[in-house]
This record gives C-alpha cells, structure tokens and sequence, in this order.
C-alpha cells in the first residue's frame, strides 16, 4: 500500500482538509511516513530590492513564511501523534510538488482543490490538476 505520503499544503481550506484526510490515513497505515510541502513562489525583483533597502533578507522572509505555514497546517498530525517531514521549496508549485514526490520516493500525494470556478480554471490552470497530470504517482484530492 502506501508506505511515504506527501501533503502537498498552501494555507487554504483545502489544504487543511488534504492534511486531516492524510492524518486518517497514516494512522491507519502503521510505519508510514508524512512530509508537509509547501511551495513558495520566487520573489519578483522589484520586491527583493525593496526589502534589501530595508534591511529585510527576502529570503529569510520567504523561509521563515514557509516554517510558519507548515507548523499552522501540522495541527491534524500532531493531534494523532505522527510525526512528519517539513518541506519548502521555491518555483512553480506543480512542478516542486512532482520534483519533491519523486526525488523522496513518495507513493501517494495528497492536495487539496481549491476550488477555482470553472472559467478561472480553464484559463489558469489549478495546481492540483496540473499535479495529477504530470505526477507519476498517485495523487488523492481532497474536496
């Protein structure tokens, strides 16, 4: 069955509902094991050289947003007592889910939908359906 889940989160509802339903299943799975992911997308220039005049290293702004997220979104694993994996990555975030899914050998990705209306997401793409179709594992969207 599914021995590494990777939660792919963003601070949506939809999200917090992918990471309880993972919770669910990994305490149903014993010894499987849980990574949280999130995705941050690259500063635009224009931004990184206004913070560095202010004193602000956008990076380090960017990483410890990241950490923050994580730990918010944590609470449904931490209340069955399972430990997980942080993860940040930087880029698209389709592209970083499917990178991350296959260089840690993970058997399922869960994500929740966002739930764009349907000329938003005809026009702009939702990550989540951009993961299940270029991800080559399996992948659980979570309503």
């Amino acid at each position: 069955m599914f021995r590494r889940i990777l939660v792919a989160v963003d601070g949506s509802e939809g999200a917090q509902r992918a990471v309880a339903a993972a919770a669910e299943l990994a305490a149903a799975l014993p010894g499987v094991e849980v990574a949280l992911i999130t995705v941050s997308e690259p500063v635009p220039l224009f931004v990184v050289d206004e913070l560095r005049a202010n004193g602000l290293d956008p990076a380090m702004l960017q990483e410890r947003h990241a950490e923050e997220l994580l730990e918010a979104s944590a609470g449904p694993l931490r209340e069955r007592g399972i430990d997980y994996l942080p993860l940040t990555a930087v880029g698209d975030p389709a592209d970083e889910i499917c990178r991350a899914a296959q260089e840690g050998d993970y058997d399922l990705i869960v994500m929740g939908r966002r739930g764009l209306g349907p000329i938003q997401e005809m026009l702009a793409g939702s990550v989540s359906s951009k993961v299940v179709h270029r991800a080559k594992r399996a992948v659980l969207i979570v309503q």
